[in-house]
C-alpha cells in the first residue's frame, strides 16, 4: 500500500484481502503538529481538578431555588416577547355594501405601498396583522372589491375593530373576474407523433 499525497489529511487506498484486518498507519500521524496537539490537550485536561460530571454537590433546596429563578426569568422573557410580537397587533374588520348593507366577500385589504394584505371571508370579515416594519402610528389601508370604488382609509395602530362600507361603482359594475387552473396533459407513449 502506498500513500499518494502525504500533504492531505484524507486519503483513499485500495486494500486486498490480506490487508483488511491490519491497522493503517498514516505517515502524517507522527508529525510535529500532531505531537504538539497531544501535549496541549494533555496540559489542558491535566489542569482541571474538578469532576466533569453533572454533579456539583448542591443540596436539593439549592437546586430547586435555581430552577425557580430560571423559570421566572424565562417566563418574564416570553411575556415580554409576546407583547412585542407582531401578530398581537392586528386589525379586524367587517366590509359591507354602503347601499344595501350586504356583506362583501373576497374584498382585498392591504397596507398602502406594501404587498402585505388579506381577503375578506364569505361573511365580509377580515383580520390583518400589522408588521413591525410599519412604525408610524397612522396606517393607510387600501380596500378593493369588484364593482366597488377603491377606498384608502387611515387608521391608528390602536384601532382593533373597524367597519368599512364600500360604495358601488356603476362604471365597474360589470367587471369580470377570471378564475381558472392550468392543466397539463401528458402524451401517452403511443402518441409520439402529436
Amino acid at each position: 500500500m502506498k500513500f499518494i499525497d502525504k500533504k492531505q489529511a484524507n486519503f483513499c487506498v485500495i486494500l486486498d484481502q490480506n490487508q483488511l484486518n491490519i491497522k493503517l498507519h498514516h505517515p502524517q500521524q507522527n508529525t510535529y503538529r500532531s505531537r504538539l496537539y497531544k501535549i496541549l490537550a494533555t496540559l489542558l485536561f491535566a489542569g482541571t481538578t474538578q469532576s466533569t460530571f453533572a454533579t456539583d454537590n448542591k443540596t436539593p433546596a439549592e437546586i430547586e431555588t435555581i430552577i425557580q429563578q430560571n423559570t421566572r426569568d424565562l417566563s418574564e422573557t416570553f411575556d415580554q416577547k409576546k407583547i412585542e410580537d407582531s401578530t398581537t397587533h392586528a386589525i379586524k374588520g367587517h366590509i359591507k355594501d354602503a347601499h344595501t348593507n350586504e356583506d362583501l366577500p373576497f374584498a382585498s385589504i392591504r397596507f398602502k405601498d406594501t404587498k402585505i394584505g388579506t381577503v375578506s371571508d364569505l361573511d365580509g370579515n377580515f383580520k390583518l396583522n400589522i408588521p413591525d416594519t410599519l412604525k408610524s402610528d397612522s396606517i393607510f389601508i387600501i380596500i378593493q372589491n369588484v364593482g366597488y370604488e377603491e377606498q384608502v382609509i387611515a387608521i391608528d395602530k390602536s384601532d382593533t375593530q373597524i367597519l368599512i362600507e364600500l360604495i358601488p361603482n356603476e362604471n365597474r359594475k360589470h367587471d369580470i373576474i377570471y378564475v381558472g387552473n392550468i392543466s397539463v396533459q401528458e402524451k401517452k407513449w403511443w402518441q409520439f407523433w402529436r
